[in-house]
C-alpha cells in the first residue's frame, strides 16, 4: 500500500490570443494505490485513485490571422479517477500487459459557482476513459525458435476538443452572469469525439546475436480517428493501415 501528496511548477508555456504571456501553473496531487507481485512475479498490479488539481490550464484556441496561434486560459483543472496497470506472464514467452483508466477532468471557475447545477467545465484535449492490452510470444524451441509475434490494443473514450478550432468560432461561449460582480461567465465550446479502436500487429525475428529482422502493421482496423490538434485551417487525422519492414545491425 502506498500514498503519495506532491507539489509540482512549471513556468508559462504559451501566451493568449492578445499575445499576453500565460501565468505559472502550480499543481497539487494525491494519490493513493496498492500494488502487488505475485505468483513468483509473473503477476504484478499496481491500482489507484488520484485527485490532481493544477492552476492556471489553457489549450490551443485557434490562430490569429497573423498565422500566430493562442491560447485560451481557463483556469484552475481537477482531475480525478483510478487507473489500474497489469502484467501477466502465464508461461515463458508468453506476456501480457493490460491498462485501464476512468477519470473526470473539469475546469473549475470561481465565479462558475454561482449558477445552480454547474459544479465544472468539459477541458479540450481531455478525455474519460482509456484500456489497452498488449500481448506478446516468443517462440522457445523447435523451428521457430527466435521468432516472435504480437498484438496491441487500445481504445479511447470521451475525448473533446475545442469546437471553436473547426469551425472558426470562438473558443468561449455565453454561459451566464456572475451575480455578485456582473461578469460574464464563459463556458469552453467543446465537441466529443468518437471513440476510436486502433490494432497494431508485430513479427520480429533474430536471425542471430547481430541481425533482428521486424514487420508491423499499424491500425490494422484502417479507422480513421483524430490523431492530434484540429482547425478551421487543416485537419490532422490518423494514417490508414500501413506496414512497416525494418532489419536492425548490432556491432
Amino acid at each position: 500500500l502506498y500514498a503519495m501528496e506532491s507539489t509540482t511548477f512549471s513556468p508559462p508555456g504559451g501566451r493568449d490570443v492578445n499575445l499576453n504571456l500565460l501565468p505559472n501553473v502550480e499543481g497539487l496531487g494525491r494519490e493513493f494505490g496498492i500494488k502487488t507481485l505475485l505468483f513468483d512475479g509473473r503477476l504484478s498490479s499496481t491500482i489507484a485513485v488520484f485527485d490532481i488539481n493544477l492552476t492556471n490550464q489553457s489549450f490551443f484556441a485557434g490562430v490569429r490571422p497573423n498565422g500566430i496561434s493562442y491560447l485560451a486560459p481557463i483556469g484552475r483543472v481537477s482531475q480525478k479517477g483510478f487507473d489500474i496497470d497489469l502484467a501477466y506472464s502465464p508461461i515463458r514467452g508468453l506476456q501480457f500487459v493490460g491498462a485501464y483508466y476512468h477519470g473526470k477532468v473539469r475546469a473549475l471557475r470561481e465565479d462558475i459557482n454561482y449558477l445552480a447545477g454547474v459544479d465544472g467545465d468539459n477541458v479540450p484535449n481531455s478525455y474519460s476513459g482509456q484500456y489497452s492490452l498488449v500481448g506478446r510470444y516468443e517462440f522457445q524451441q523447435g523451428s521457430l525458435k527466435g521468432f516472435n509475434v504480437g498484438a496491441g490494443f487500445t481504445s479511447l473514450i470521451g475525448r473533446l476538443l475545442s469546437s471553436g478550432n473547426y469551425v472558426g468560432g470562438p473558443a468561449l461561449v455565453p454561459l451566464g452572469t456572475n451575480k455578485a460582480t456582473g461578469a460574464n461567465i464563459n463556458k469552453t465550446s467543446v465537441i466529443k469525439v468518437e471513440t476510436y479502436h486502433e490494432l497494431n500487429l508485430f513479427v520480429s525475428y533474430k536471425l542471430n546475436n547481430n541481425w533482428t529482422l521486424r514487420a508491423n502493421i499499424e491500425n490494422a482496423l484502417d479507422e480513421a480517428y483524430v490523431l492530434g490538434a484540429q482547425a478551421s485551417s487543416f485537419v490532422d487525422p490518423s494514417l490508414p493501415r500501413t506496414l512497416s519492414v525494418s532489419s536492425t545491425y548490432k556491432f
